[in-house]
């Protein structure tokens, strides 16, 4: 990727850990190391960025950033972004970890050129702000006042009260059920009916940004989904084994297990999902991804189908489960309560067969508003509260 013009990136920052051996009692840092992946950063940011940017490399000792390494970026008019942070993540940069990230800060600039179709697809314009109209009302206007009356003066009418602007147009439950990156702002503003205030919309580009620099929250998400493998799916009778780590009656089905490890992180989100089912999820997470392959650890895979008993009442959008995406050695590893009968526990494909249900279809959902911060309810068909 070269981009040499169409972003305000001015300047960046290398800044690294200095003077290991002054703290070598209390850590094992390698300051040959932290020297190694500074100049690999520095030369992957030259060849990017191109060369009108500067580049800096900072090894502050007074006050010393002991195990530091963060990569900044200096845009012109906005504030600093902190693309790397090895003090948040623990770990150094890992192979194309810088090119994503800065791909998605690129592409909420505007910038075009050679990057990513999935990234391209996702800058979403800001729709135009409809002003109201500060005529007065018609009926109003056309009174004149009598000859040799004493006119006095109305006060003014209020523009909020007296006249408002057009209603957006709402979008269908067709581009609501399969929300992709390429879709209109329009289909992403929240409904306005679904609580009584109004909700600001949010470009899906701010999204993206703002979950670029949150990898680490996505991998303790999948972390803390992992160890709950072994929680029924059902509510147990009776007294858990001795040693058991799960209260007594602990239990997770699908959605369960989403909602639990978002509440376990709710510092860390800035939010608490509702207590609502698959369904409710499914319209929080906007991005749809194509295939599998676009599937990062800690998407959500939602099934849709049709239950076998009649009775049975549907869920919204037909969804009747959730699991969380892994990869793994099969590149389809999901984590889940699939089974009625079983636990919580790793599957090695997404797909699979159930008796309850039949007409069962996949949709990959993007796990990148939930790491930006946002849960609200996409869809105008249902009236979800938002979490």
């Amino acid at each position: 990727m070269r981009v040499t013009d169409g972003h305000n990136v001015t300047s960046a920052t290398v800044l690294r850990c200095a003077n290991c051996c002054d703290h070598q009692e209390t850590t094992r840092h390698n300051e040959d190391r932290y020297r190694g992946e500074a100049q690999k950063v520095r030369v992957f940011l030259e060849s990017a960025l191109g060369p009108d940017v500067d580049i800096t490399e900072e090894a502050p000792t007074n006050p010393p950033r002991m195990g530091a390494f963060e990569v900044t970026l200096n845009r012109d008019g906005f504030r600093p972004i902190v693309l790397f942070s090895k003090l948040r993540t623990g770990r150094f940069p890992l192979d194309g970890e810088l090119r994503r990230g800065l791909d998605s800060v690129l592409s909420v600039q505007g910038v075009q050129q050679e990057l990513p179709k999935t990234i391209q697809s996702s800058t979403v314009q800001r729709a135009p702000r409809v002003r109201p109209s500060t005529a007065p009302s018609s009926r109003k206007s056309s009174q004149a006042p009598q000859t040799g009356a004493k006119t006095t003066r109305s006060p003014p009418v209020s523009v909020a009260t007296k006249s408002r602007p057009k209603a957006a147009s709402r979008p269908n439950k067709r581009e609501t059920n399969g929300l992709t990156r390429a879709n209109t702002e329009s289909a992403l503003i929240p409904p306005t009916r679904a609580r009584k205030s109004s909700v600001t919309p949010v470009p899906m580009a701010e999204i993206i940004y703002a979950a670029a620099n949150r990898r680490g929250l996505r991998e303790l998400f999948v972390k803390t989904a992992l160890s709950y493998c072994g929680v029924p799916y059902t509510k147990p009778t009776g007294k858990n084994a001795p040693g058991s780590p799960w209260p007594d009656g602990f239990h997770l089905d699908c959605c369960a297990l989403v909602r639990q490890c978002v509440k376990d992180l709710r510092k860390e989100f800035g939010f608490t999902l509702g207590g609502w089912n698959q369904g409710y999820q499914f319209d929080t997470l906007p991005i749809a991804l194509e295939t599998v392959e676009e599937m990062e650890p800690g998407d959500l895979v939602f099934i849709s189908g049709i239950y076998n008993v009649p009775h049975k009442k549907q869920h919204a959008h037909d969804m009747v489960h959730v699991e969380i995406f892994l990869g793994g050695e099969t590149g389809e590893q999901t984590v889940g309560a699939r089974y009625r009968h079983g636990v919580v526990e790793v599957h090695d494909s997404y797909r699979f067969e159930s008796k309850n249900y039949h007409s069962m279809k996949y949709y990959f959902r993007s796990l990148q508003p939930w790491l930006a911060g946002i849960c609200q309810s996409w869809c105008s068909e249902h009236r979800w509260r938002y979490g």
